[in-house]
């Protein structure tokens, strides 16, 4: 129960970067073939981070990640974190009508 209740005060962040300075070269992800160590999970996210940060995106700014399931979806969502906004993930495979919707209510 004490386990617990540790990892509930941390954030999703706080957990990354912990295992990125404790274990880098460890599998952080892993799709079929395809794996993401936390090392890369963290120089990915920095990257895009950066790119955001020169798109405009602000602290507290919603943004909008539009993909399949996949890593590449969770280093954007760690970026966005970085970033100090939020991301709202949408799945291409929902009705259209609802994907407008959310994201005009993003705007």
């Amino acid at each position: 129960m004490e386990r617990i209740k540790v990892y509930m005060m941390k954030t999703v962040e706080d957990l990354l970067i912990n295992n990125i300075d404790k274990r880098p070269f460890k599998t952080a992800f892993k799709q079929s073939d395809y794996e993401v160590s936390y090392y890369d999970l963290d120089k990915f996210s920095e990257n895009l981070k950066i790119y955001l940060l020169t798109k405009g995106v602000i602290p507290s700014s919603p943004v909008i990640i539009f993909a399949d399931r996949c890593i590449d979806i969770i280093i954007s969502m760690y970026a966005v974190l970085k970033t100090g906004a939020f991301f709202v993930p949408l799945n291409p495979n929902e009705n259209r009508e609802r994907l407008q919707k959310i994201a005009k209510d993003c705007t």
